[in-house]
């Protein structure tokens, strides 16, 4: 008898530990003015397979009042191991939809560590820490839904911040330790970014990076975002790892997530030069593209958005000034 007590004791302590976990990222209804919650509830998001990974967390669900009687919105919070287990949980969440989800948020800017947006454009994906979070939006008007995305992610990425763990705290100071040196950075792009060809770019936002080595390690890096007032962007993220090794472990990892399928030595770019002829050959026309590079010890991720369509000879030129400058660093 006194061993079922105990037991139950270790169920309803852990049970309260697991909900104060979840709710201290839980939206409130002062936070939701014009929404009333109708629903709040476990969620369970696969997170891999082979063998069968699962995570459970929160599902909350929002009814629009007044003016925004016909909207629904319906946010997923799970919080996950470390941030490594969050980087490819959500990123493997991603890819589970009958709507496909693609790298970026609203505008193509990442929101958060990293982010998918569905290409219908009512639902997004981030991390933050060790935190996932997926937001749905139905029943909006096609000019806000976007407006409602963008608001929601900054109201939860404030409150996501001021509750992370110690850990992820204490994990996320070390990495910046030992990441690429800030200066070192700007010497590896300040060619580019002085150059004419960026003429009407201006920094939007400069912010830590995570690079996985593996489904355990990831190491930081930098990214710096360039954008124009037409919505034209250049993000650039680089990182620096302990050894070649190491890097190349990197690329080929983030290269499988993002889908990019060519990795660039910076050395040479033969490679770069034969896909982007075959692009302009083929009259292909693109809006968003992925370049990836590395050199020794240093990775490359450049993304590139242009609302229009892509100048396949302006991308050219700048992966081939930052090759320059990482390859003679």
């Amino acid at each position: 008898m006194r061993h079922i007590k105990i037991t139950m004791i270790f169920i309803l302590w852990f049970m309260a530990i697991t909900a104060e976990a979840q709710t201290k990222f839980l939206l409130t209804t002062s936070e939701m003015p014009n929404f009333e919650l109708t629903g709040q509830a476990e969620v369970t998001w696969t997170v891999g397979y082979d063998p069968l990974q699962q995570v459970k967390g929160t599902t909350q669900n929002w009814r629009g009042t007044g003016e925004a009687e016909t909207e629904e919105t319906y946010i997923d919070y799970c919080e996950f191991s470390d941030e490594s287990a969050a980087l490819q949980g959500t990123s493997f969440e991603s890819s589970r939809h009958s709507i496909p989800f693609r790298w970026g948020g609203p505008e193509y800017l990442v929101v958060g560590d990293a982010s998918w947006m569905s290409y219908d454009g009512g639902g997004l994906l981030f991390v933050r820490g060790n935190v996932g979070i997926k937001i749905g939006v139905r029943g909006a008007k096609l000019n806000l839904v976007q407006v409602r995305l963008v608001s929601l992610a900054k109201l939860l990425l404030t409150k996501i911040e001021s509750n992370l763990s110690p850990a992820v705290v204490a994990s996320e100071a070390s990495g910046r330790q030992q990441r690429v040196p800030r200066a070192e950075y700007l010497n590896m792009t300040s060619t580019l970014l002085n150059s004419a060809i960026l003429t009407g770019y201006a920094l939007h936002e400069e912010r830590d990076s995570k690079w996985l080595i593996n489904a355990k390690r990831r190491v930081l890096g930098i990214r710096q975002i360039w954008k124009t007032n037409d919505g034209k962007i250049i993000d650039v993220d680089i990182c620096k790892y302990a050894s070649a090794g190491e890097a190349q472990q990197a690329i080929i990892f983030n290269n499988k997530r993002l889908l990019a399928n060519q990795i660039n030595n910076l050395d040479g770019l033969d490679s770069l030069k034969m896909r982007i002829a075959q692009f302009k050959s083929h009259h292909s026309k693109k809006n968003s593209e992925f370049i990836f590079g590395i050199k020794n010890n240093v990775t490359l991720q450049l993304h590139h958005f242009d609302p229009d369509s892509i100048d396949w000879d302006f991308l050219y030129n700048v992966v081939e000034i930052l090759a320059d400058q990482i390859v003679n660093f």
